[in-house]
């Protein structure tokens, strides 16, 4: 206790006050609190500026609670731990920082080690018990700017940031303790935003944006991530976003971009997990890069499973699969990633994804491959992290399964908007269906269109087989149909409409009564006929077209025109 010591000193309340050029030999260089584990220690608009101690430059705390509040910690310096703090673990010590309070900013850190330049343990907060910082922040200081050594934290509303080495360090063997961050940034940190070996951690509304290494790097433990964003880290070796090796893993509403690595993993790399471990629900991960793999994400010797995410537009291939690993998706978009979507063992579709060049090899119920996918710039579209939109006419609109949709998109829309959910990340909010015209009125019409073009080119088909012989039953299947339009000013919405005929004439099924594709101009329409809404086949031999024609409509569902009827698939019978 250089400038102040206290023991058994009751519950001093220090105010307004100046601690500044102290030295002490061991702990404490500004103040050094001992006592009962009920001591109860405030200080309130203090500055402890220029201290010295072998632990603890600024503060020591050994005993009860201590609530530092609106109170500024500035160039002071440990020859071993806790520049700016140290809370060690005897006598069940807990130590707030709170209301304001500044740990270190840059070019007035504090300073753990007595070499400067190398930086040490801690330099803004040594911890071994609980620390919990709310509405401050933990800049510039030399080391780490905190360093937690077993016990527990809670950053709430805060900033750590600027700090030669890591952001948070925390480390601990044997168990595992809990790490709580919320509303909070972690950024520009010389080493790894978050480092923690077995660990609990959890970040809602997190922020880890452009640290010089790993934006989150674990081994051990477990992350929860909700509603946050990994964006512009870079790592020499593997896991530019995030490294993680040995977890258990649940990250949802959340986006990874802009991540780099010198190896594999831009964005996330995932080593040695638990089968069924992993999951990544409703995230983005984009323009991430990887100079060997990965430029998104690189499974090495685990699992990991898509539910509703948007892989896109990294660089060094989207998703990479090595040793014997598992990737399994649903509802999720790959698209458009430099070096190829998919690469290495293949991955394991559960139905309802998008695959851009094929790579993926997507081929269960649901699945669309070799499709543009039609996205937005990853952009603000709401909901506190970028994400990229569903343009108008993408085929993943209205494409995913309802009975695996996450309720709620990334932003937090609610699923589905239209008929059914959208695959990927965000959940298109414009009316998937307009009021369908009349199927009679508009097919049977002969009267000359009120527009003098309307333009429907070309009409693609995912597959050709409706029904398929197993045994003396019939398999369901279904065809996505989508169509390039290009509308005149006024048509509000555009119709499909469906039926049978026998490919040797003669018997056909009535039109359909008719489903609404998004009016939303130009582009790309997609809409998945499902062969339970076909009459009953499996008693009919030979062979029939699937007919559809197009109508478009005006804003209150008038038609105004249609295309010709388009037969290109072929719907394959049950033989009797």
């Amino acid at each position: 206790g250089g400038g102040i010591y206290l023991s058994m000193a009751g519950n001093p309340d220090i105010r307004n006050t100046t601690i500044e050029g102290n030295t002490a030999g061991l702990k404490g260089g500004g103040l050094y609190l001992w006592g009962m584990p009920g001591t109860m220690l405030m200080m309130d608009n203090c500055t402890f500026d220029g201290n010295y101690g072998y632990d603890g430059g600024g503060i020591y705390i050994d005993a009860g609670t201590s609530h530092l509040a609106a109170s500024t910690l500035i160039n002071n310096r440990a020859k071993r731990h806790g520049g700016g703090v140290f809370v060690n673990h005897n006598n069940n010590p807990a130590f707030w920082v709170e209301d304001g309070t500044v740990i270190g900013r840059i070019g007035e850190g504090n300073i753990a080690s007595s070499a400067p330049a190398a930086g040490g343990l801690g330099g803004g907060i040594y911890n071994t018990k609980q620390l919990n910082i709310s509405e401050s922040s933990v800049e510039g200081n030399t080391g780490d700017g905190i360093y937690n050594d077993g016990g527990e934290v809670r950053i709430l509303d805060s900033s750590v940031s600027g700090n030669t080495l890591s952001g948070l360090e925390s480390f601990i063997t044997g168990a595992t303790t809990l790490i709580n961050i919320e509303r909070s940034k972690f950024a520009e940190n010389g080493f790894s935003g978050i480092g923690a070996i077995n660990a609990d951690l959890s970040i809602t509304h997190g922020s880890i944006r452009d640290n010089g290494a790993s934006g989150i790097r674990m081994n051990g433990g477990s992350l929860t991530m909700d509603r946050s964003e990994i964006v512009g880290n870079h790592s020499a070796g593997d896991g530019g976003g995030i490294a993680a090796y040995n977890i258990t893993a649940a990250m949802q509403n959340s986006t990874v971009s802009g991540n780099s690595s010198g190896s594999t993993g831009g964005g996330l790399y995932l080593w040695g997990l638990d089968a069924g471990k992993i999951s990544l629900a409703n995230m983005t991960v984009s323009g991430n890069s990887a100079v060997v793999s990965g430029g998104g994400v690189e499974v090495e010797n685990g699992s990991i499973g898509f539910t509703n995410v948007t892989l896109a537009a990294n660089f060094g291939g989207g998703v990479h699969v090595q040793n014997p690993s598992l990737v399994a998706m649903r509802n999720t978009i790959v698209a458009d990633n430099a070096a190829g979507n998919c690469g290495g063992l293949s991955v394991t579709s559960q139905g309802h994804n998008l695959d851009t060049d094929g790579t993926c090899a997507l081929a269960d119920p649901g699945d669309l491959s070799g499709l543009p996918a039609n996205l937005g710039p990853l952009a603000d579209n709401g909901g506190g992290t970028f994400t990229h939109a569903l343009l108008p006419g993408s085929p993943a609109l209205e494409a995913g399964d309802d009975a695996t949709c996450m309720a709620t998109d990334q932003r937090g829309v609610a699923r589905p908007q239209g008929l059914h959910c959208d695959m990927g990340a965000y959940e298109a909010e414009s009316p998937a269906t307009a009021t369908p015209p009349s199927a009679t009125s508009t097919l049977t019409s002969t009267a000359t269109p009120a527009l003098s073009e309307f333009v429907f080119d070309p009409v693609n088909f995912s597959t050709d087989l409706m029904y398929t012989k197993i045994g003396r039953s019939c398999k369901p299947k279904e065809v996505t149909i989508q169509v390039m339009v290009t509308p005149e000013k006024g048509v509000g919405s555009v119709g499909l409409f469906y039926r049978l005929e026998e490919k040797s004439g003669g018997n056909m099924t009535g039109w359909s009564i008719g489903y609404s594709m998004i009016p939303q101009g130009g582009g790309w329409y997609t809409l998945t006929i499902y062969s339970e809404d076909f009459p009953d086949l499996s008693t009919v031999k030979g062979e029939l077209w699937l007919a559809v024609q197009f109508v478009a409509n005006d804003a209150g569902g008038q038609a105004l025109a249609h295309s010709t009827v388009f037969r290109q698939v072929t719907v394959g019978q049950c033989m009797q």
